[in-house]
C-alpha cells in the first residue's frame, strides 16, 4: 500500500512538471501572437511581425521547480535535424532570456535543478506584400471601368511558408497563413461594399470621385492596407421642380397638393459635375417638346404630365430621371361643397366655394325673396375671399340664400360675357347670427 501511495505521488508530481511545461514557461514580451505546434501542446510557435518595422525574435523561460538553474540555449538545425552549440548559457539565475534571435527552432535546457528539463520554441517572422491594381498616378487602371461598373483587385504574396519539425522524430509540418479582405470606400457607398474577397466589381459605379482602400488581416493578425483612387465617369441626372399659379406666382403648390391651371413649372437642374450635355423632355397628352435650356412653362390644360431630363458626361455615360405631376380639372359637383350654414360672426365667417382649374366664375347670391344680396366675377376662385354676410354696408339678416355658381374650367374655351357657360351650378345655405 505505502509502495502504492509513492507510486501515486511520483506520478501526480510528474504531471504536475508536464503541466507547468504545457502550460508554457518559454515567454516572449515582444511577440505579436502565438500559436502551438502540430506535434506538442506545450511547444509553441512566436510569431514576430515584420511590418511596419521588421524586428528580432527575443525568448525568456523560468525554471518551472522555482529554484535556480543553468540556461543553455540552441539553435535547431532543420537539416541534420540536431541542435548546435550552445548560443548561450546563464548559470545560477531564476530565469533567462535571449534577443535578436533569427527565425527558427530553440531549445533550452535547464540543469542544476530539481530535475533536468528542457523546453523548445519556435520563432516565426511574420510578413507578406500586398498590392492593389491600379496605374502609376494611383488610379484606377484604364480598361478596368466602364459607365456600368468598376473592378477592384488586390493580391497578397506570401512568404515562403515556415517550416518547422517536431525535434524527438524529425517529422516536418508546415505553417498555413489566411488572410481575410475588407474593402471600404471614401466617400462612404450608397451601396454596401463587398467584404471578405480579393477583387469585386462596383455595380453601379459611384457618381462621384472615390478612394478605395483594402484592408488585409493575415491569420496572425498582420494588417496591411493599400489604396486606390477612382476618378469618376459617371453622370447623374437629377432636378427639382416648384408650382405656382400663372397669374398668381405667391400660390405655391407642394407636391402633395392638387394643382390647377394655369399652373406654372418652373425646373431646377441639380445633375452632378460630370454632365456635359442636357436635354429636357416636355411630355404632353398629345405633344412632345424638348430643349437644352429647361426654363419656366404654364400648363393650361388639365391633364397628367411628364418632365424627363437626359445627360451625358464627356466619357458617354448616360442618365435620366422623369417627375411626373398632375393638373387637375375643375369639379365642382363633386369637389368641395359649399357650407350649408353660415355664420358670419361665428366659426364660419365667410361663404365661400373653392375649386381647382377654373378660367372664370361668376357668383350670385340671392335673399329668399328673389333681391341679390352678393355678386362677384373673377378668375381665380382659390384666391377668392367669400361673401362677408354684408348686404351693402349693412348686415344681412338672418334666414335661407340662394347661390347660383357660373364656370368656365380650363378645358373649355372662355365666353367673356358667360352667357353661354360650361358649368352652371346653384343649392341653398342657411345663414345664421
Amino acid at each position: 500500500m505505502k509502495s502504492f501511495f509513492r507510486y501515486f505521488l511520483f506520478t501526480i508530481f510528474f504531471i504536475n512538471c508536464i503541466l507547468v511545461n504545457t502550460n508554457g514557461q518559454v515567454l516572449s514580451k515582444t511577440a505579436n501572437g502565438k500559436a502551438v505546434t502540430a506535434y506538442s501542446l506545450s511547444d509553441s510557435i512566436f510569431v514576430f511581425h515584420q511590418f511596419p518595422i521588421a524586428k528580432k525574435g527575443s525568448l525568456s523561460v523560468t525554471n518551472p521547480f522555482g529554484t535556480k538553474a543553468t540556461y543553455a540555449w540552441s539553435l535547431y538545425d532543420t537539416l541534420s535535424n540536431t541542435f548546435g552549440t550552445a548560443l548561450k548559457v546563464d548559470s545560477n539565475v531564476l530565469f533567462s532570456s535571449i534577443d535578436t534571435l533569427s527565425q527558427g527552432g530553440y531549445k533550452i535546457m535547464l540543469t542544476g535543478t530539481t530535475r533536468d528539463t528542457s523546453f523548445m520554441a519556435w520563432v516565426y517572422f511574420d510578413n507578406y506584400s500586398l498590392a492593389v491594381e491600379k496605374d502609376n498616378a494611383g488610379n484606377v487602371k484604364f480598361g478596368k471601368y466602364t459607365c456600368d461598373y468598376v473592378d477592384l483587385s488586390s493580391k497578397v504574396t506570401a512568404l515562403p511558408p515556415f517550416v518547422y519539425a517536431n525535434p524527438h522524430t524529425s517529422a516536418r509540418y508546415i505553417l498555413k497563413d489566411t488572410f481575410i479582405y475588407f474593402w471600404n470606400a471614401d466617400p462612404a457607398p450608397e451601396i454596401s461594399l463587398i467584404n471578405g474577397k480579393a477583387a469585386f466589381r462596383v455595380d453601379p459605379p459611384p457618381y462621384i470621385d472615390t478612394r478605395y482602400k483594402v484592408r488585409v488581416t493575415d491569420k496572425f493578425g498582420l494588417v496591411k492596407e493599400e489604396e486606390v483612387f477612382y476618378k469618376t465617369i459617371q453622370v447623374k441626372a437629377d432636378f427639382d421642380l416648384t408650382y405656382q399659379l400663372e397669374y398668381d406666382t405667391t400660390h405655391v403648390f407642394t407636391d402633395g397638393d392638387k394643382k390647377s391651371a394655369p399652373l406654372k413649372v418652373n425646373v431646377f437642374n441639380k445633375s452632378s459635375i460630370k454632365a456635359e450635355s442636357f436635354t429636357w423632355y416636355f411630355i404632353g397628352k398629345d405633344t412632345v417638346y424638348n430643349t437644352t435650356i429647361p426654363g419656366p412653362r404654364t400648363y393650361y390644360q388639365p391633364d397628367t404630365f411628364k418632365i424627363k431630363l437626359f445627360t451625358q458626361s464627356a466619357e458617354g455615360c448616360i442618365d435620366t430621371i422623369t417627375h411626373n405631376f398632375v393638373v387637375e380639372p375643375a369639379n365642382i359637383e363633386d369637389g368641395e361643397q359649399p357650407p350649408n350654414v353660415f355664420t358670419p360672426d361665428g366659426k364660419n365667417p365667410m361663404f365661400k366655394i373653392s375649386n381647382i382649374s377654373i378660367r372664370q366664375f361668376k357668383i350670385t347670391i340671392f335673399t329668399r325673396w328673389g333681391r341679390v344680396a352678393y355678386i362677384h366675377q373673377g378668375i381665380d376662385m382659390l384666391e377668392w375671399e367669400g361673401w362677408d354676410g354684408n348686404i351693402g354696408n349693412s348686415k344681412a339678416s338672418t334666414g335661407v340664400y340662394y347661390y347660383v355658381l357660373e364656370v368656365f374650367t380650363w378645358d373649355k374655351k372662355p365666353d367673356p360675357k358667360l352667357i353661354h357657360t360650361n358649368g352652371r351650378y346653384s343649392g341653398f345655405f342657411y345663414l345664421f347670427r
